[in-house]
């Protein structure tokens, strides 16, 4: 039986998609959990063997209980799913590898977050920052080793951080 890989997303994004091209020619099953975004459904069913377009946390929450995946790879995006790392880290038994698209505390100048998102938001994605940094088991980040030293000094970090980018298959 092959190994599962789960892509929890609000879209398939195309790092997400060539990540999934490659890990199949390695003999992965891969499968794309992604929010209510039924755009994208045809087009990502064409380079994940399942895709799944869950509704609500609670059938979110019931997937990652139950689809016992080999790894869970969360992809952040700054306000929208963050969190998602928290959700799949309590709610899944599997490794919970977390790519940061945006890094809540880096993205943006401090004085301008106030203009760009509500408070709540702004608070939930520095919550879930920090959480997934100190409690996820491997991070990935598509910015300079600055950003890797940044986050070290903020948090408490003791999984695998690695810097990787969105390369190109023969695919793309």
């Amino acid at each position: 039986e092959k190994k599962k890989i789960v892509f929890l997303s609000s879209a398939p994004s195309y790092k997400l998609i060539r990540l999934s091209i490659c890990l199949k020619k390695a003999g992965f099953e891969t499968v794309l959990l992604m929010d209510a975004n039924l755009t994208f459904k045809r087009f990502a069913e064409r380079y994940f063997d399942m895709v799944y377009v869950f509704n609500s946390i609670y059938a979110l929450t019931y997937i990652l209980e139950n689809i016992n995946p080999y790894l869970v790879h969360v992809k952040g995006d700054t306000p929208s799913t963050n969190h998602y790392g928290i959700i799949a880290k309590l709610f899944s038994k599997s490794k919970i590898v977390f790519s940061f698209n945006d890094i809540p505390s880096t993205a943006i100048v401090k004085e301008d977050i106030p203009l760009m998102w509500n408070k709540k938001d702004v608070q939930l994605d520095f919550l879930s920052e920090k959480y997934v940094c100190e409690n996820c088991d491997g991070i990935t980040f598509s910015y300079s080793e600055k950003v890797k030293e940044r986050l070290n000094k903020r948090h408490s970090i003791r999984s695998p951080m690695i810097e990787f980018h969105s390369y190109s298959c023969n695919e793309f």
